[in-house]
């Protein structure tokens, strides 16, 4: 029976192990379908990962073939077929280019000024007086007043050591003393601001009598030196209590001042309060004998001003001025 047995396992029909298989399948179908979601997913992030990589690849390859591209001047002449493209472009930005207006020829070049010339006047320069206070001097307060038809006044409050039109034709006036040496007061001013060879342009003024270059009521003059003017006018003004006629020997400083302007070509000219001060004379009579001097005196002038420091004397020139001229 034993033998039998075997024999029969043996030989067991097809259509039961199809039926084993079956139920085998049914018991197992759960992990076998877990098993091939597994092996989808791996097949699907294998592809993606490939396309992925083959894409770098194509960019890499990319950029070295740009890399290794020749230049365009190194690269082999161009066919007939691209010669003749070219020519048809060219042809047609020519024919657009036709109807447009010619352009305008430029202006020709001005001519060259011929070596060592002056340059030319701008027109400020040859144009008449301004009505109004110049611009190259700025003072703390400026009035302004016709002296004559032709000559301008100029009252500052400011600093005389500063002022300047344009260096070549203008000058001030320093109230100095019979030596010329040196002072106090505008004199001494005026020497600090100019430097040490306006003192020795002074020594070498002779002396008239001992220890006199320049009385009382007359004029020297000078070299700017480190000033902006051109020239600087030495006059010497009376003292108020030792002169016997103090106002004749002022309205002589400033005449021989104007005078020695002229012979020297200057245009502008700016005084101070000359006697005024350490010398004792009044602000309100020294404003009067000054302002009628130099409208008497001013002729071939353009400006004449009065740079005053203290703002006592200053308005004290404005009082006399408004009743003696006309403001601009």
């Amino acid at each position: 029976m034993l033998v039998m047995a075997t024999t029969c396992h043996k030989h067991k029909p097809k259509s039961s192990i199809f039926v084993s298989s079956l139920t085998l399948l049914q018991r197992y179908k759960f992990f076998l379908s877990f098993v091939a979601v597994l092996f989808s997913a791996y097949l699907y992030s294998t592809i993606r990962f490939e396309l992925r990589e083959g894409g770098k690849m194509s960019d890499i390859q990319a950029e070295s073939h740009e890399e290794l591209t020749p230049p365009l001047s190194l690269s082999p002449p161009a066919s007939s077929s691209q010669v003749t493209v070219t020519e048809n472009i060219d042809n047609t930005r020519q024919d657009s280019t036709e109807d447009l207006p010619p352009p305008s020829s430029p202006p020709p070049p001005p001519p060259p000024s011929p070596p060592h010339s002056s340059p030319p006047l701008s027109p400020s320069a040859s144009a008449p007086a301004p009505a109004v206070a110049p611009l190259r001097y700025q003072a703390q307060e400026t009035v302004t007043f016709n002296l004559t038809e032709t000559c301008l006044l100029f009252l500052h409050r400011g600093d005389i050591t500063k002022w300047f039109v344009d260096g070549q034709s203008d000058a001030i006036v320093n109230a100095a003393n019979k030596r010329l040496l040196g002072g106090g007061g505008v004199d001494g001013a005026i020497h600090n601001a100019a430097g040490p060879d306006l003192l020795q342009a002074c020594k070498e003024i002779p002396e008239i009598h001992p220890g006199i270059r320049c009385p009382v009521g007359s004029a020297r003059i000078t070299r700017g030196f480190q000033l902006p003017v051109s020239h600087i006018i030495h006059t010497v003004g009376p003292m108020y209590d030792l002169e016997e006629d103090p106002e004749s020997k002022l309205s002589d400083a400033y005449r021989s001042s104007l005078d020695l302007a002229k012979e020297n070509e200057v245009k502008y000219i700016a005084f101070p309060a000359i006697s005024c001060g350490i010398y004792g004379y009044p602000y309100e009579e020294a404003a009067e004998v000054s302002l009628t001097t130099v409208r008497d005196s001013a002729n071939d002038l353009k400006e004449v001003h009065f740079v005053l420091f203290e703002a006592p004397a200053w308005k004290a020139w404005v009082e006399e001025a408004n009743e003696l001229f006309e403001q601009t």
